[in-house]
């Protein structure tokens, strides 16, 4: 079966580049800059401004729903800063602007027969767009099948911070009541595994006893 794997944000890029790299399978690692390096996934970055407000200029629309703060908080922090309205709103920007054409082109591939979606559902970047993305795959690829393979709050109990902590569960309860709002594909979640520091090579694991 020909099988993409999309990793989104720096953990699941990572993860996805990790898998390409003992499976051989095609692979995307989708973020907001291109900080990070990757052997064996294509990266492709949400966002090429210069500032956060070029993307207001080019996507005007999002002033509408997009707080300022939020804004402010990003473009003086880097990233979504764990803001899932963040998240969407450089997908959105990714979209005008054709930054996610190279994957829509290889999810239009006819010999394509599964995609495997890589995120943690804590943060912003991947709570934030994997929904769409789903739906953006579903929509240039009816037949194909879309899996989920999402990381949960226990396993980022190595933080220390209570807020932050109660930060990462909120986001994650607001992706899994999307998800179960519409059910745009097969989801397993990593959420038994509590580190006492950041180790993902379980959920590497896991992820390669599919295939």
């Amino acid at each position: 079966m020909s099988t993409l794997l999309i990793g989104l944000g720096g953990i699941g890029s990572a993860l996805a580049d990790r898998v390409a790299a003992q499976t051989g399978l095609p692979a995307f690692a989708i973020d907001i800059e291109s900080a990070a390096q990757y052997s064996h996934a294509r990266q492709l970055c949400l966002f090429t401004g210069q500032s956060l407000r070029d993307m207001l200029e080019l996507t005007p629309e999002m002033k509408a729903w997009l707080p300022p703060a939020e804004l402010m908080r990003s473009e003086a922090m880097g990233g979504t800063c764990q803001s899932r309205q963040m998240g969407r709103a450089f997908y959105r920007h990714a979209m005008v602007q054709g930054l996610l054409q190279p994957l829509i082109e290889a999810a239009e591939d006819p010999n394509l027969q599964r995609a495997v979606i890589i995120t943690t559902l804590v943060g912003g970047t991947g709570s934030g767009l994997f929904m769409h993305l789903a739906s953006l795959l579903r929509e240039k690829a009816p037949g194909l099948e879309l899996i989920g393979e999402f990381l949960m709050p226990p396993n980022f109990s190595f933080l220390d911070s209570t807020a932050q902590q109660a930060h990462l569960e909120a986001n994650a309860e607001a992706a899994c009541r999307e998800l179960s709002a519409a059910p745009l594909f097969d989801a397993r979640y990593f959420y038994d595994k509590r580190l006492e520091k950041p180790d993902f090579s379980y959920v590497e694991r896991g992820i390669l006893s599919h295939f």
